[in-house]
């Protein structure tokens, strides 16, 4: 087990918060989210889908995003276990996308990413 996601596990639980609010979705939806989303030219996020899960990865060291799994706690609402970070699936109707990823961190939205491939 990462030591990262055990200590937030453990902080979690000390403050009373639950460890488990993941969902089950199904594999189509999933596949439907994975592909390559961009902040900017200098920001990319890459989402994959393998064995049943979704990953979710930055290709710009300075963002300091490794590969880590996203888990499901609505149909298009996700987190990761290893920061406060959540990732939101959006229709995206401006773009010719068919998703983009508004991002939240512990302040607030951080960030949109419009899907690529």
């Amino acid at each position: 087990m990462d030591w990262i996601v055990l200590s937030n596990d453990i902080a979690r639980l000390a403050i009373g918060k639950s460890l488990n609010n993941e969902i089950q979705l199904s594999e189509d939806v999933l596949q439907n989210y994975a592909g390559k989303y961009v902040f900017n030219a200098e920001h990319k996020l890459i989402v994959t889908f393998k064995n049943g899960k979704l990953f979710v990865e930055g290709t710009n060291p300075d963002d300091r995003l490794p590969k880590v799994q996203l888990y499901a706690q609505s149909k298009n609402m996700f987190y990761m276990k290893e920061a406060e970070l959540k990732f939101e699936f959006v229709n995206d109707v401006i773009s010719n996308s068919s998703f983009k990823i508004v991002t939240y961190n512990n302040r607030g939205k951080d960030a949109e990413w419009i899907k690529t491939k």
